[in-house]
């Protein structure tokens, strides 16, 4: 085999020594997991137990949730262990369940970056009795060897084999390579285990192995012999498990496996004999060699095939086999999430496939499904996040009568005599239970022959078709003929058979009557002459013969004794005979669950056909479809609703038969998603556009509730787009709503969405502006409504100097009653627009020039509101500050500190209510809550694992948390009161500089009397254990002003930055920005201040407020964001400015308004910063984080009618594409802090009220249509992923190309173009791109070709992002510019003029 890459070990572990501890049913159970998928559950009655990756769930067997164990924590390596008390950086990912009942354990495999088990309490799973690390495994099951339990585990190659992980095994085990492993279990004294071999290649194979239960494990592992499992149909096997499932106390060993072919989604669900081999002979496996001592030449494995392939069907996922019986009944789950049921009879011949559940969505079923332990009657059932209790029979549905139940074919079902029922068996105690037959191709309950004995006399023998359960046989079973010449003779009556004797009377009616205890059963039979049905063709006679009872031998009619009763001989006469009806075609072969009507079925002799028969793969209850229309080579047919997947079609006779053969799919139903507009004006024709989930062309008709009138539509080649114009009503129904409904087949199907009719639209003045030099903006204001329209409703038209142009359509926005439209009118002209008319549907408005010209600039917000996926909710308090430290999240709510992951999920919360004890100072949270710590100061300390929270109750004070767990408290202290505080390092030495403004808490001995700011030593007392014992002779800085208000600090590098708000006069306020540097002692820390005035006026004096601010991380110089607010408005802006620090000179400085440590000179004036740039003015904005990305200034803005806003800033600091991207439910201010989600980066975490929100950055994926789609959303976040073909992240397009928006975000078009002329007089195309690549550079495959009418043209050079062509002289000549990136295409039709031909005047126009 060569040098082998892996090797996996089967791991033997002792117990002993466990050191590491269409009859489609409605569930009637389910479980739901919040958070998850189902990845594996396991089944101990009177519970069930279900992984779902963050959580192992204990549930009862009505799948009731009982208990969780939360399996995210923390992995440490040395010593190795994992704490579920810490925060979720790992998760426990379990891969193997194995409950021992008998010791009320359940083992609990797999891994914690390294393989790790865990020993649970069966009946309480938050109780963990043993944990250990261990060797990872992916499959493994209980197993005893010697009356000693053990389990067996089998681990895939992972790279935790090596590296972090110490764990090196060190028990007998078998190697493996490139195999993933199925299933597994024990018969006896054998053990039986699956896998897929060879599953990197193109050659994977089956393979089974059997090992003995021996006296050690060595000596169980050296038993291994071999199999291959080869379900194919000749040629050679490749070929994956994917499923499997014994048939219990069956011998021979009959097992069940589906099989999918390689690289195909085919599977086939076959059934084997694996019962294990008998010899004892050496045996060494080419594919699996055991450790111990087996060293002799491979042998080859035998070969097993299938005993019968019981199923084809595409993507099945999982099986189970269940013996009911003389039945085996096979539950097959399939890809689209139905659970199919197979009865399989004891020649292994498989009848009755019917859909008996199907999930809401499409999703796949798992691979694993268990049977109900209690009672046996239910199949639990995993989809996606959910997992069902899936009833194996609805048998009440069948109670209408005896018939209606046989009719089912449901072995699980029988006719209860003494409940006139159709039941279960065990729900019939003391009572004859009547079940079906055990051929399941018969399709009545009495079937009858007539016999001739010897002496010529003709006897009626009538056999039952009735199988009883375990009550035995009918106690009382007897039959009655009754005929028009009297009661008849009965010769015998013994279950499930009786004979009369018939007198010589041809055509003969007789009466049977069965009784079966209180159950009768009764038919009407007519004697017939055998002998006398004669005629042609053959192939008719025959069927005549044996329909009436009769025998067929030597090509003719006769008595059953001397012929043959079976009908397949008749359907070999059936070639013979050239008059038999045939199927050409089916029109639209392809219908919805549904059915269809108007089906036209073409074919030849089809005058006799009755009706046409539907029947799927194995289906015991075809349906039949009448015929409308007969022409003897056409049938009219509606086709009846039925179940996903493919059906066969034949033609029934008067006498029967069945002819010809043709299949129909039934695919499934299209349901209306969303209607895009939802509203339309009065007059109609608005494009509207229906979406729908799928199989848009199975869509026959659209109607409005308020008119009969019919929708003319067409269908897009997508399959969910049906497009249409909307119907006009009268104008005075004024506003009202229109349901939509589409019609499939028999059926109509609601739209989510009515439309809504509403006035015409009323647009009522213009105004132009110039942009560029050779383009116009034109404004058209419209009368505020609800129509929402679109650029794409709208045609405008303008005249100016008489000539007619066309306005091309940009954008619509709103601003209090007013709507505005803008498009753009490519002229070099400042003449007047003296006419615009507008086209919308099939109507016109025109708007003449007014006299006085408004000039307006307007800021269009489009809204692009994106869903956020986590929040928290405080029940008890708004939120106050939060802080974030990955993983987790701190926020104050006032009565309670909450720590929550970065999911946003609580985890535990601090109780902040408690007792002030005044003499000795004490916070007590046990006594009653009179008091609240207001916490104020949040500050985490990673590297130490320490939170400090500092604020006030009564006093001044302060607690270290543990940043693990909050409710662990380390250290608490009385302090001074502050309202500001953050880290700060001063010689590689941790400080917290606190700013604290006036209080009035006359009590405290250490409340500040002016406002100041103080550095408090961090030293460590104790291990993790901070001290504030130097406060009292800690130096400060002291406002000179009463009114102080500190809003922010920070420090990068050397450098210390706090932002305050200073209150001068009564109606003064202005920004003040301090520096400090870093220096030993703090003193000199202190006395190195220098100040700013952050001035954003325009003109006047500074009366401003600073609100919310954030510094631009990593750029240089510091760059810093700032929303102002005006004094006494909600006028707000939001400015950036170049913060940094002034040179660091050691001359004396002298603050204005902060006094420092023994500086006493005279005071100096501070310098004041302008803006570099004011990029936003919006009323009432509260909060602002700004986040660099490549080349790109994003900034989030909060604002107070809780909207969050993004703003896009180029590197000229240039503002674009302002869209709002949240919206709060209630209009509450956003809180004036705001973070970014460290891990990802991807999320804002948000505050409103008592909910913090984490509200995606971007949403790139909803521009996914096409590589236009993507760019036009000029996202930075986003670019077009080649590999994926969808818009996303670009850390989500690893290895490939990701194309973004151009740094400059004013190009409208991905392509530009120039004609060029060099000196030779030729000209030249050059096209430039405006995408840019990210990380991967640019692209590896990079060209250009230039197609016209007169053929390719000869390209210059490509060099990305350009590439030239020299073009022909042919003035007006259409060019096709095909630009390659790799996979990605951009085409352009670009049209050659005459640069120096073009004249005229006047000039501003050329």
């Amino acid at each position: 085999m060569g040098p082998l890459a892996s090797w996996l070990p089967l791991l033997l572990v002792a117990l002993g020594g466990f050191r590491w501890a269409r009859a489609l049913q409605e569930p009637t159970d389910s479980f739901t997991a919040r958070v998850g998928d189902v990845r594996g559950f396991a089944v101990a009655a009177p519970w069930v137990y279900v992984d779902t990756g963050d959580h192992l769930h204990q549930l009862d067997l009505s799948l009731v949730s009982l208990r969780s164990l939360h399996q995210r924590g923390t992995y440490v390596a040395v010593p190795e262990s994992f704490d579920r008390t810490l925060a979720g950086l790992h998760a426990f990912g379990v891969k193997i369940m194995a409950p021992i009942v008998d010791r009320n354990v359940l083992i609990t495999c797999g891994a914690v970056v390294c393989g790790y088990c865990e020993l649970l309490d069966l009946r309480n799973i938050t109780r963990i009795i043993h944990r250990e690390f261990t060797e990872d495994a992916s499959v493994g099951f209980l197993v005893d060897i010697n009356n000693k339990s053990y389990l067996l585990t089998a681990a895939e190659f992972s790279d935790t084999d090596v590296g972090v992980c110490p764990y090196k095994p060190t028990h007998p085990r078998i190697r493996l390579y490139g195999t993933n492993f199925v299933d597994g279990f024990q018969i006896k004294s054998t053990i039986f285990i699956f896998s897929n071999v060879n599953v990197t290649t193109d050659h994977p194979k089956v393979r089974l192995i059997w090992l003995g239960a021996k006296e050690t494990k060595s000596k169980t592992l050296q038993s291994l012999r071999g199999a291959i499992l080869d379900c194919s149909e000749g040629g050679e096997a490749r070929q994956r498990l994917v499923s499997s499932s014994v048939i219990p106390g069956v011998q021979p060993v009959l097992w069940t496996g589906i099989f999918s072919e390689h690289g195909t989604t085919n599977t086939k669900l076959a059934i084997f004999d694996i019962s294990p081999p008998t010899n004892e002979q050496t045996y060494n496996d080419p594919d699996f060699s055991t450790t111990p001592t087996v060293v002799n030449e491979r042998d080859e494995p035998s070969t097993l095939k299938p005993k019968r392939v019981l199923l084809k069907h595409r993507f099945m996922t999982s099986v189970l086999a269940v013996k009911m019986n003389k039945w085996l009944v096979v539950f097959v789950g399939t890809g689209d999430g139905q659970l199919l049921k197979l009865i399989v009879d004891n020649n292994l011949q498989a009848h009755c496939l019917t859909v008996i559940w199907k999930a809401v969505d499409e999703h796949p079923v798992f691979p694993e499904m268990h049977l109900d332990p209690v009672g046996r009657k239910h199949v639990l059932v995993a989809v996606k996040n959910q997992l069902t209790r899936v009833p194996v029979s609805q048998c009440g549905q069948h109670s209408s009568s005896l018939g209606t139940c046989w009719s089912a074919h449901d072995p699980y079902c029988g006719w209860c005599d003494s409940r006139k029922r159709c039941s279960f068996e065990d729900e019939c105690p003391a009572s004859l239970w009547l079940s079906v037959p055990d051929d399941l191709s018969q399709r009545r309950m009495l079937s009858h022959s007539f016999q001739e004995d010897k002496d010529g006399k003709i006897k009626l023998v009538v056999h039952t078709h009735l199988t009883t359960g375990e009550s035995g046989p009918p106690a009382n079973f007897s039959c009655h003929f009754v005929s028009s010449v009297g009661e008849l003779e009965g010769l015998q009556h013994q279950y499930p058979q009786c004979t009369c004797l018939l007198p010589p009377v041809i055509d003969l009616h007789v009466n049977v009557t069965v009784s079966l205890e209180g159950v009768v059963v009764t038919e009407e039979l007519k004697l017939v002459n055998c002998t006398g049905i004669i005629g042609a063709p053959k192939s008719l006679l025959c069927s005549q013969c044996l329909a009436a009872g009769c025998g067929w031998s030597h090509d003719a009619c006769t008595w059953t004794h001397m012929g043959t009763l079976n009908m397949t001989v008749c359907q070999a006469l059936q070639s013979e005979v050239d008059s038999l009806p045939e199927i050409f075609n089916i029109t639209q072969s392809a219908l919805s669950l549904y059915g269809k009507n108007n089906v036209l079925l073409t074919g030849r002799n089809l005058d006799h056909v009755t009706r046409v028969r539907i029947q799927g793969d194995m289906d015991c209850s075809p349906k039949e479809a009448s015929v409308w229309s007969n022409t003897g080579h056409s049938l009219m047919l509606h086709i009846p609703a039925g179940d996903k997947g493919r059906v066969q079609v034949c033609l029934l006779m008067h006498d029967g038969r069945c002819h010809g053969n043709a299949s129909l799919t039934y695919h499934s139903v299209p349901i209306c998603t969303s209607i895009v507009p939802n509203s339309s004006w009065a007059s109609g024709k608005r494009k509207m556009e229906i979406t729908v989930s799928s199989n848009v062309e199975f869509v026959e008709e659209v109607t409005h509730s308020h008119t009969d009138q019919k929708v003319a539509f067409s269908r897009s080649s997508n399959g969910v787009t049906l497009r249409y114009e909307s119907l006009a009503v009268e104008q005075s129904q004024g506003s009202f709503s229109s349901s939509v409904t589409l019609r499939v087949a028999n059926h109509t199907l609601a739209c989510p969405t009515a439309i809504h009719y509403l006035p015409e639209p009323k647009f009522t003045t213009f105004t132009s502006t110039r942009t560029t030099k050779h383009q116009l903006l034109l404004t058209i204001q419209k009368r505020a409504d609800e129509l929402q329209m679109a650029p794409g409703d709208l045609q405008v038209q303008v005249i100016q100097e008489e000539k007619e142009l066309p306005c091309t359509m940009e954008r619509e926005g709103q601003s209090n009653s007013t709507d505005f439209i803008t498009c753009t009118i490519g002229t070099s002209s400042d003449a007047k627009i003296t006419k615009v008319t507008i086209m919308y549907g099939g109507e016109s408005n025109v708007l003449m020039s007014p006299k006085d010209y408004v000039w307006l600039l307007l800021l269009l917000i489009p809204i692009v509101i994106v869903e956020p996926t986590d929040s928290f909710t405080s029940r008890v308090g708004d939120v106050r500050g939060f802080a974030v430290a990955a993983p987790w999240v701190y926020v104050d709510t006032g009565d309670h500190l909450h720590q929550l992951d970065l999911s946003l999920v609580s985890l535990r919360s601090l109780h902040q209510r408690g007792t002030y004890v005044a003499v000795p100072e004490s916070f007590d949270r046990t006594l009653a809550g009179l008091h609240a710590f207001g916490v104020k100061i949040m500050a985490p300390i990673v590297d130490r694992n320490v939170l400090i929270t500092c604020g006030a109750i009564v006093c001044g004070y302060c607690e270290l948390l543990d940043l693990r767990n909050i409710t662990r408290i380390i250290h608490r202290e009385f302090t001074e009161d502050a309202s500001v505080g953050f880290l700060v390092d001063i010689n590689n030495k941790s400080y917290l500089l606190t700013a604290a403004e006036i209080s009035d808490t006359g009590v405290c001995p250490d409340k500040p009397t002016d406002p100041r700011i103080r550095l408090y030593g961090t030293n460590v007392g104790t291990p993790e254990l901070f001290s504030f014992s130097d406060k009292t002779s800690s130096p400060e800085i002291s406002a000179r002003h009463r009114d102080v208000q500190f809003v922010n600090g920070f420090q990068i590098e050397k450098t210390i930055f706090i932002f305050s708000n200073v209150k001068v006069k009564t109606d003064l306020i202005k920004v003040r920005l301090i520096w400090l540097w870093a220096k030993e002692p703090k003193s000199k820390t202190l006395q190195s201040l220098r100040g700013a005035t952050l001035d954003c006026s325009e003109g006047g004096e500074a009366r401003q407020r600073l609100v919310s601010s954030s510094v631009i991380p990593g750029v240089q110089p510091v760059l810093w964001t700032g929303i102002f607010s005006e004094h006494g408005t909600t006028n707000t802006k939001l400015a950036i400015f170049d913060i940094s620090p002034p040179p660091t000179n050691e001359q004396t400085y002298n603050d204005p308004d902060f006094s420092t440590p023994t500086v006493v000179n005279e005071n100096r004036e501070p310098s004041t910063l302008k803006p570099k740039r004011v990029l936003l003015k919006q009323r009432f904005m509260t909060s602002v984080v700004a986040v660099k990305l490549n080349k790109w200034l994003i900034v989030f803005v909060g604002t107070g009618d809780g909207q969050l806003l993004k703003l896009i800033v180029d590197n000229n600091l240039q503002a674009h594409c302002l869209t709002v991207i949240w919206k709060a439910v209630d209009e509450h201010p956003v809180f004036p802090e705001m973070h970014l989600d460290p891990v990802g980066r991807k999320h804002v975490l948000v505050a409103v009220k008592n909910q913090l929100t984490r509200v995606p950055v971007s949403q790139c994926g909803q521009h996914s249509s096409s590589l236009g789609t993507c760019w036009s959303a000029h996202d930075p976040y986003c670019g077009w992923c080649d590999s994926r073909k969808r818009c996303s992240f670009e850390d989500e397009c690893p290895a490939s190309l990701w194309l973004s928006v151009p740094d400059d975000l004013s190009q409208r078009r991905m392509l530009s173009h120039s004609f060029q002329e060099d000196e030779d007089g030729k000209i030249k195309l050059v096209v430039r791109t405006h995408l840019t690549t990210g990380e991967s550079g640019p692209p590896a495959n990079f060209s250009c070709r230039f197609v016209s009418s007169v053929g390719e043209l000869e390209g210059l050079q490509h060099q990305y992002p350009q590439c030239t062509c020299l073009l022909p002289p042919v003035i007006g000549l259409r060019v096709n510019v095909i630009v390659s990136l790799e996979g990605v295409v951009v085409t352009e039709e670009l049209k050659l003029v005459n640069c120096t031909g073009i004249i005229g005047a006047p000039t501003s126009l050329l």
